[in-house]
């Protein structure tokens, strides 16, 4: 082949190109072949450590989590308000009574009513407002009625030497409307007590709470004095859109409720 590269003849010589190609693949493709097949025949050829890596079993799966242990609940029967079509005042109050309690609220201070002036372009001559104050505790609602006292002189004052005072000065005249006394009767009371064990015979948790009732004057009395509710739903108490639903079974059991009560407390007396 190099011969008939680098000489030049008319007449071509014959190579052996064809004969020697076929040959070469043959040999090396015995030779690949036989290299492929000793590591299948004679496996312990192999690197050991490659062979234990490969062979390994994959690790077991993670036992199942235990199944939940059994909420054991237990159902105490409840006692009827009403036996045999009667209705049967609580005979025995209990020791322990879940209540759900209110906490106790902060002071309100509420400006109802605002009024006064003769028309919108005049200066008012007076102006006026209704103010309700309220809380709990005697001492704390006679400390916001100095607190909003104080606050009104003040705005006087600084009215006065913000303006002109040759005409007359501008004067605050606080007026007593009404006046509810506070207090509160303990939740471990008798009333309490009984009022409480009506409600749960009937199938009601009680609730305590605060509000201003007819109730106030005999607490501030010293007389125990509670307020119950006859049963109804309601929301947005005060407000314009004040609502009550006087449901049919609701508003009895809370009639029997109240029943109860006064049964009760007056076979304790």
């Amino acid at each position: 082949m190099f011969e008939e590269l680098v000489e030049s003849s008319p007449t071509k010589k014959k190579t052996n190109k064809s004969w020697t190609f076929v040959l070469s693949v043959t040999v090396q493709s015995i030779v690949l072949g036989v290299m492929i097949l000793i590591p299948l025949i004679y496996t312990e050829a192999l690197p050991k450590t490659m062979l234990t890596t490969l062979l390994v079993a994959p690790p077991p799966p993670p036992p199942p989590p235990p199944p939940p242990a059994a909420i054991t609940k237990v159902v105490r029967p409840m006692k009827k308000l009403i036996e045999a079509g009667k209705l049967v005042a609580p005979k025995v109050i209990p020791k322990q009574v879940t209540i759900i309690e209110d906490k106790e609220l902060p002071p309100e201070i509420n400006v109802g009513v605002v009024g006064g002036g003769t028309s919108v372009n005049s200066i008012p001559f007076e102006t006026w407002m209704e103010v309700d104050m309220r809380s709990e505790s005697p001492l704390e609602l006679e400390k916001i009625e100095t607190a909003f006292l104080m606050l009104v002189r003040q705005a006087v004052e600084e009215e006065n030497r913000a303006r002109s005072t040759r005409e007359g000065v501008i004067s605050a005249d606080a007026k007593l409307v009404g006046d509810r006394p506070s207090g509160q009767t303990p939740a471990d009371a008798a009333i309490v007590q009984v009022a409480a064990a009506s409600a749960r015979a009937a199938g009601v948790t009680p609730r305590f709470g605060f509000s201003s009732t007819d109730a106030n004057l005999p607490i501030s009395l010293g007389i125990p004095a509670i307020r119950m509710t006859s049963g109804g739903t309601g929301d947005r108490a005060h407000a314009l859109d004040e609502w009550i639903d006087v449901d049919k079974t609701s508003s009895l059991r809370g009639i029997r409720v109240l029943l109860a009560t006064v049964i009760a407390l007056a076979e304790l007396r």
